[in-house]
């Protein structure tokens, strides 16, 4: 079984709006030496953050719903791993906010549970805090910040 890393939401877009670490993780998910893993709560994320270049005018509505469409299209595909954010979850992400010397805000914490209840060993982020947490629970880190 290939090891699992997990890819979180700052990380994952840049496969879909270019900006600095777009070929990083194109790389990285191409090279397929793990199972990529997704978390339901970067659907969302991922939702309010082409909202948010929509309004800013960075994308077009049509490309937001373009870049929509071929994440399902690639969930669909099972050729990424997709974790819910259930229960286990949220407990693990309570007790992470609690024994993390590294203060991180909510939906970072529910990604770092995220990441160990899908038994990652890699958490891939663009999010330096989320990679010193992850680092701090002993995951490996791919920083694309």
């Amino acid at each position: 079984m290939m090891p699992r890393a997990y890819i979180d939401t700052s990380a994952f877009i840049k496969r879909f709006v270019e900006e600095p670490g777009t070929t990083e993780i194109e790389s990285f998910i191409a090279e397929e030496h793990y199972t990529s893993v997704l978390s339901s709560l970067s659907i969302v994320e991922i939702k309010s953050v082409l909202k948010r270049k929509v309004i800013s005018r960075e994308v077009t509505q049509e490309t937001a719903k373009s870049i929509k469409e071929l994440i399902e299209l690639e969930i669909a595909s099972q050729s990424i791993a997709f974790h819910n954010v259930d229960a286990a979850t949220f407990e693990r992400t309570g007790h992470l906010i609690e024994g993390l010397t590294t203060q991180l805000g909510a939906l970072d914490a529910i990604h770092l549970a995220s990441a160990k209840t899908a038994n990652c060993e890699l958490m891939v982020s663009a999010d330096r805090l989320l990679i010193r947490a992850a680092t701090e629970l002993g995951l490996q880190t791919l920083d694309l910040s």
